[in-house]
């Protein structure tokens, strides 16, 4: 489909319910997703620049928004005039440190190093549940190459800075893991060794 087969840009309307994610009442949503619309006005005369305002009307619960939207011009006349749009709040997944934040100090150790695993046979081009992670990381076949970006992955998504020195001949994945555990939480969530 064409844009300009519409009377107004899809683009346009885009960017006018992305809006609402900034005017949010939570701050955690990522997207709010229309539901419903309960009257659309559009004027056929097109002009250039326009402008938006956005009104949330009213936030019956956390997920949901009723809320108007008007499309005006610089001169100040209204273009596209979105009455009673229902907005519902898009779910996102929970990133891998909030995963790891959240759990039970005991379950922490196996998401990072399920984590840590994943990363490592993704670098390697292999399946998760053929690396035994007791075994030197250098003996899976780990190299610069793939060392530079498990540290790179490991400081984005879990915030922990290791130094590449850390990659040692003889580390194992769960010496890293507890490398990791260290960095992220200090010595208290440290499981006590066997």
């Amino acid at each position: 489909t064409n844009a300009s087969q519409f009377a107004v840009s899809p683009h346009i309307l885009d960017a006018c319910l992305m809006i609402f994610t900034a005017l949010s009442p939570d701050e955690s949503r990522d997207a709010w997703i229309p539901k419903g619309v309960g009257t659309i006005s559009i004027s056929p005369q097109q002009e250039m620049p326009l402008w938006v305002w956005a009104q949330i009307k009213d936030s019956p619960s956390s997920k949901t928004i009723i809320a108007n939207i008007h499309i005006i011009t610089e001169s100040g006349r209204v273009l596209v005039q979105f009455e009673d749009v229902s907005l519902v709040a898009a779910e996102r997944e929970p990133t891998i440190r909030e995963k790891v934040e959240s759990a039970e100090a005991v379950a922490r150790e196996q998401l990072i190093s399920d984590f840590i695993r994943m990363i490592i046979a993704k670098g390697l081009r292999c399946e998760m549940a053929g690396l035994d992670m007791n075994e030197p990381l250098t003996n899976l076949g780990l190299d610069s190459l793939i060392s530079i970006e498990l540290l790179n992955q490991l400081e984005t998504d879990l915030q922990v800075d290791i130094n590449i020195n850390e990659l040692q001949e003889e580390t194992t994945g769960m010496k890293l893991t507890q490398t990791v555990l260290q960095s992220m939480f200090g010595s208290q969530d440290l499981p006590a060794e066997v």
